[in-house]
């Protein structure tokens, strides 16, 4: 007699995930603006709180922005970035902002080898000093679409036409708590739709995956 095991099914994401699980993804992926919210971030700390007792003088200097859109976060806050920025960006790899997050909590390390290499670097130093943006603002694109097919100014603004984005676009940083480093991952960021002209990377999945894998190889982000 002949008899028949039941199939196993392959587990999608969603299946993996509980129900109970899934009530968190609006919270985990709005968790960069929960932190936002918070009384603790870039707020001033009032010496008579009870948090002043705790903190070293530098501790609560470090509660300060430094920069625009700067959100200072301690140690188990990052934690907290990190693990929901994460789960987010394997749910949906298309949450560009979480991949953002991610990278600002996990790529300390890659950021300091970034800035070493620039700043040994003649031109990487000038970018360093003048911190040039590349935005909207300061694209000559009347110029740039009137250059002939072919050309890489050309070629960038077709790249932006074609996929409806814009420098303007990028995710600024918001979590590193060093401003050079902030820099650096913006300039990463602007750059991004300069390498995907450069190598004719599309933006679906794959030339992200292999975008990623370039930056990685001389990098080490994931952003």
């Amino acid at each position: 007699m002949e008899s028949f095991a039941p199939q196993r099914k392959i587990p999608t994401m969603h299946r993996l995930l509980s129900s109970r699980a899934l009530k968190f993804l609006p919270w985990i992926g709005n968790v960069g603006n929960v932190l936002e919210s918070s009384w603790l971030i870039g707020r001033p700390i009032s010496h008579a709180s009870p948090l002043a007792a705790f903190l070293s003088p530098l501790q609560e200097a470090s509660h300060f922005p430094l920069y625009p859109n700067h959100i200072p976060t301690s140690v188990l806050q990052k934690c907290l970035l990190t693990a929901g920025s994460a789960f987010m960006s394997l749910y949906n790899p298309y949450r560009h902002d979480m991949v953002a997050v991610l990278g600002e909590t996990t790529g300390s390390i890659a950021l300091k080898n970034l800035w070493e290499q620039m700043k040994n670097d003649p031109e990487g130093r000038q970018v360093l000093q003048e911190r040039p943006r590349i935005r909207l603002s300061t694209l000559d694109v009347a110029g740039l679409r009137g250059l002939p097919d072919g050309t890489f100014g050309r070629e960038y603004i077709r790249f932006l036409d074609d996929n409806r984005v814009s420098p303007d676009t990028r995710m600024p940083a918001r979590f590193i708590d060093d401003e050079d480093l902030a820099y650096v991952i913006q300039r990463y960021r602007e750059v991004h739709d300069l390498l995907h002209t450069l190598l004719g990377m599309p933006t679906n999945m794959l030339g992200e995956c292999l975008l990623t894998a370039s930056g990685t190889s001389w990098g080490g982000l994931h952003d």
